[in-house]
């Protein structure tokens, strides 16, 4: 009986492999192009302290230009890469000037394309439950919500707003 059950399941994941939408076939194959050219980046042989210096003083810079929100969510994004960031060596350096002064121009251009990565990695779990319909262009990719997915994502926006205008105080009497 379980065979059986493991065969149609087998079956039913194979046919819906070879019924693939090209498009989505191709977003599924940049992504695991992108994956390799985030995993294999030379940045992640740096110290943790060096990386994440670089990475918090954009976190900084953004708060201090009044942009919270988008700090948080940035923050949010580089959760995605703990893997990552796992694989950093743990020497301190003497201080976060001496941990700054080994990262140059061509590892901030690739904490810069690891952001993007952490924003991708978001999306693709909502592409995943064909949540967007897909659309491969000349100049990338068009990810649309179907009419279902925009409502509720509308909704999403919407109750996020209001918690963002109500704080917790005009709650309790």
């Amino acid at each position: 009986m379980l065979i059986g059950i493991w065969r149609l399941l087998a079956a039913t994941a194979a046919q819906e492999v070879s019924l693939m939408d090209p498009a989505r076939q191709l977003l599924f194959d940049f992504e695991r192009e992108v994956d390799h050219y985030i995993e294999s980046a030379d940045v992640w042989q740096l110290p943790l302290r060096s990386v994440l210096s670089a990475l918090f003083l954009t976190v900084d810079g953004l708060i201090a230009r009044g942009d919270a929100e988008r700090a948080g969510s940035l923050v949010s994004q580089l959760s995605l890469l703990c893997p990552l960031l796992s694989r950093c060596g743990l020497e301190i350096g003497a201080s976060a000037e001496d941990a700054l002064s080994i990262v140059g121009e061509q590892e901030v251009q690739t904490l810069r394309q690891a952001i993007l990565y952490g924003r991708f990695c978001e999306l693709m779990p909502d592409v995943r439950h064909n949540h967007y319909r897909i659309l491969s262009e000349d100049t990338g990719f068009s990810l649309t919500y179907d009419a279902e997915n925009q409502c509720a994502e509308e909704y999403d926006f919407a109750l996020h707003e209001i918690s963002k205008a109500t704080n917790s105080c005009s709650l309790v009497d």
